[in-house]
């Protein structure tokens, strides 16, 4: 069970530096060791890594696919961090594929996992995607609530990236309006 977490954690390292190959490698060595379903923390992260990294290399379908079976076995297994991380880049996914309604469910879903658990980053993402999805959909007075409660969060956390994301949204909506 070390291994295979350590082999996580090279794998989600390699992903963050942008080194999808080598980080494909382990990902697939992973979920090669683990019987499909079979319900344990490493391989329900193996999956969510494995639809993370399509959802990168811009493979939408393929990606939710993923998720939602990493999801239900967060779900299973009551890994709500986990499961609100599935949902929101779910969220995304469902962006890419212009499937706003399962987008915006999949939003709403984790945005309340992710109060349940007080985590004020994944809230405010989540909330920064939300708003997204509404300016793209013409909604704009939601978008522009939305977004000022991300903005909020991230400036109440001192997150400027965050802010700046924000901002530059609300920016957005303000010039189609």
């Amino acid at each position: 069970e070390v291994i295979n977490q350590l082999k996580l954690e090279t794998a989600r390292l390699l992903s963050g530096m942008f080194n999808f190959d080598e980080s494909q490698v382990y990902i697939d060595q992973l979920l090669a060791v683990f019987a499909e379903g079979q319900a344990t923390p490493v391989y329900a992260q193996a999956l969510f890594l494995k639809g993370q990294l399509l959802s990168m290399q811009g493979e939408s379908m393929e990606a939710s696919e993923y998720l939602l079976r990493a999801r239900e076995l967060a779900r299973s297994l009551a890994l709500k961090k986990l499961e609100a991380d599935c949902l929101k880049n779910l969220g995304n996914s469902q962006t890419r594929l212009g499937n706003h309604v399962k987008a915006l469910e999949a939003y709403r879903e984790g945005l309340q996992l992710y109060r349940d658990l007080g985590d004020q980053g994944g809230e405010s993402s989540t909330l920064n995607n939300l708003g997204t999805v509404h300016w793209d959909q013409g909604e704009y007075e939601q978008a522009r609530s939305t977004l000022e409660q991300a903005l909020a969060i991230y400036q109440q956390m001192g997150d400027l990236r965050g802010e700046a994301k924000a901002l530059n949204n609300l920016g957005n909506v303000a010039a189609d309006q």
